[in-house]
């Protein structure tokens, strides 16, 4: 059922690691371990998310048994975070300065997609409270200084779509 309803999820892992989800989808026999480069460059000690990496097998299986057209899309949505790259705090300061806020490039990223390959299935966007408010006012930071905050991705994302197609919902707090 979840599948004939969802055509993709968008994560909040770190973009650049687009290539290794879709590596780890195609794969014939589960390989949990070719996930764990992705969660190693999430924060720059690793992520302990485990429910997310579960997540990310259970959808594995989930599309080993579903045909082509049938299956649902895992995409990356957050700023590439290289961190095994930066041979020092200076290197990881000038990489991320230089990237765009990151609500914009998620909302941005999940527009593309949708208008790209969207279909008629819903898609599901998980993510950490800093970007899921609908509200137009930014009230929380995401990194960046307090004086460049934006409105989240969520927020970004009803504005460009319609507020009535885009639903943020708290499971807990």
């Amino acid at each position: 059922e979840f599948a004939r309803r969802t055509g993709m999820i968008f994560l909040e892992l770190s973009a650049d690691k687009q290539g290794v989800l879709d590596s780890f989808f195609l794969k014939e026999k589960l390989d949990p371990v070719s996930l764990w480069d992705i969660f190693r460059n999430v924060q720059i000690n690793g992520w302990y998310d485990r429910g997310v990496y579960e997540f990310l097998l259970d959808v594995w299986r989930l599309n080993h048994g579903l045909s082509g057209p049938e299956k649902v899309r895992v995409v990356a949505v957050d700023v590439p975070r290289p961190f095994a790259m930066f041979a020092g705090k200076e290197d990881m300061d000038k990489h991320f300065a230089g990237l765009p806020d990151r609500n914009t490039f998620m909302a941005e990223t999940i527009f593309r997609s949708l208008q790209a390959g969207g279909g008629k299935r819903n898609a599901l966007f998980i993510v950490g409270i800093l970007h899921a408010y609908k509200s137009i006012t930014p009230a929380l930071p995401d990194g960046k200084p307090l004086d460049e905050t934006h409105p989240t991705a969520a927020a970004q994302l009803a504005a460009r779509l319609s507020p009535g197609d885009v639903y943020s919902i708290f499971p807990h707090g």
